[in-house]
């Protein structure tokens, strides 16, 4: 048999070796230990599809009957599909490739539909198996009892510990950000102002800077010399702001006199009392008139200090009296006329009309 080109495809190759069998096998009874029967029967078995490619030095497509039949063994053990195809040393050797079990399945549909059926389970089974229930992480720290993060919206557990460890140590940035730490490292600039957060000039975080030095021996020697011209500039001391004390209410009244060494006239107590019980929306002017006349009545004996609240409506009729105005009550003792000195009442009693 001549031996077929490697750009033939899988369907050519098939067909020709279907032409190549005799006319009894593809009405053979079913080979003993077939993986499945009831699909191979009216079929040619796969070792005689697969004999003249392998006579060929080629592979087939399909999977022989002992590979068929140890990829079901294993999915029935529990062992994921990962496993049984891959070529990892820790997963031992491959029972066939990912490809020839999608396409063996393709060719068998009902034999596929169960294992891939079975693939899954295991596969969902499987996942996270090695740390399932565990009470320590990998590097041995101790778990938190119940789930503190979600990816892809489920719930799991991960050790807070390692993460933390991992946010400290920080990542090594791109090309570029390497590049204008460099330049500020080469100015003399201060670390904090290129890694403090939120200030003008950040580049990258004080732990990525950490890291960066760490993975580069130049920046880090660059860190180096900027710390140490930083210290041999000499320290300029701030000046200290003081603040004033809180004087108690004693010694805020008597400060002018210490200040000043002049003693600070007391308050008067009658005038403090007719200020007290004066209105506060009377007029300035009206209010100094009123408080000068209350504190010469009190002094004089004319009135009482205890009785200034009482009489604070007769000093100011008084005051109105005297000094009319549009706001307040007319007075009769006031002039009648703005020219002449005859007052309200007298022009009132002399009109008839008034009267009648």
């Amino acid at each position: 048999m001549s031996k077929l080109q490697p750009h033939e495809t899988h369907r050519a190759l098939v067909g020709a070796a279907l032409d190549a069998l005799p006319p009894p096998l593809h009405v053979k009874a079913i080979c003993k230990g077939c993986p499945h029967p009831a699909e191979c029967k009216g079929k040619p078995c796969l070792n005689d599809i697969a004999r003249p490619l392998l006579e060929a030095n080629a592979f087939s497509r399909l999977m022989l009957p002992a590979q068929a039949r140890g990829v079901e063994a294993a999915l029935r053990e529990g062992k994921s599909l990962q496993t049984i195809t891959s070529s990892l040393v820790r997963h031992g050797a491959a029972v066939c490739t990912p490809s020839k079990f999608k396409y063996h399945c393709a060719a068998y549909p009902a034999w596929g539909a169960e294992m891939k059926a079975l693939a899954d389970t295991n596969s969902r089974f499987n996942k996270g198996k090695g740390r399932r229930g565990g009470t320590h992480c990998q590097r041995g720290h101790e778990l938190p009892t119940e789930p503190n993060a979600l990816r892809y919206g489920k719930p799991y557990t991960k050790c807070s510990i390692c993460q933390k460890m991992a946010w400290d140590r920080g990542h090594i940035p791109n090309e570029e950000i390497i590049g204008r730490v460099m330049v500020q490292l080469l100015l003399k600039r201060p670390i904090s102002s290129f890694t403090a957060g939120g200030s003008l000039g950040f580049i990258t975080s004080h732990k990525n800077f950490i890291a960066m030095c760490r993975a580069y021996p130049e920046i880090d020697a660059l860190r180096l010399a900027v710390i140490e011209s930083h210290r041999a500039k000499p320290k300029v001391k701030k000046a200290r702001k003081v603040r004033a004390r809180k004087l108690p209410s004693d010694d805020r009244s008597n400060l002018q006199a210490r200040l000043t060494g002049v003693i600070a006239a007391q308050p008067d107590p009658i005038h403090s009392a007719t200020e007290a019980a004066l209105p506060r929306n009377l007029p300035s002017e009206m209010r100094r008139v009123i408080v000068n006349d209350m504190w010469v009545a009190v002094k004089e004996g004319a009135i009482a200090l205890d009785d200034l609240p009482k009489a604070v409506n007769d000093f100011k009729a008084s005051y109105n009296r005297v000094f009319p105005s549009k706001y307040a009550p007319p007075s009769v003792d006031a002039p009648a006329f703005r020219e002449g000195a005859t007052p309200l009442i007298e022009a009132i009693s002399e009109s008839e009309g008034l009267w009648a």
